[in-house]
């Protein structure tokens, strides 16, 4: 009777085992279904992150060109700006001396009407 005890008891743990182990390759599966997972998205991630580098860097070429034509607009306003303050100081310069022209243009004007005053009165002066 002691044997078919061990017998019984052998079998219990056996089967007891058996499940375990069951148990165990189930979970280890499970595990690397896991880790086959991780692995694919791992890679999925390092081709994103590698798209948006590439992404970044066409975004860096296209802010340097940018930078390259804004600085070259930059320079052209500047030489407008430049010409437009010397074409304004020119406009003043000339309007100074079209005023000044004039100016010198009134005085005999006004000579010649004061004498044409003179002559008037000498003129009613002589015919009294």
């Amino acid at each position: 009777m002691a044997g078919v005890i061990t017998t019984e008891a052998s079998k219990c743990k056996i089967q007891v085992l058996q499940q375990h182990a069951d148990k165990t390759d189930e979970r280890a599966e499970r595990l690397e279904r896991e880790v086959e997972a991780e692995h694919c998205a791992r890679k999925q991630a390092e081709a994103e992150v590698a798209s948006l580098n590439q992404h970044i860097q066409l975004v860096e070429e296209e802010l340097d060109q940018a930078q390259e034509h804004l600085a070259a607009a930059l320079q052209k306003l500047e030489k407008v700006k430049k010409a437009e303050d010397e074409r304004e100081w020119t406009v003043k310069s000339i309007e100074n001396r079209a005023l000044k022209h004039e100016e010198k243009m009134d005085l005999p004007e006004i000579k010649l009407n004061k004498t044409n005053h003179i002559n008037e009165q000498a003129n009613q002066k002589y015919e009294k």
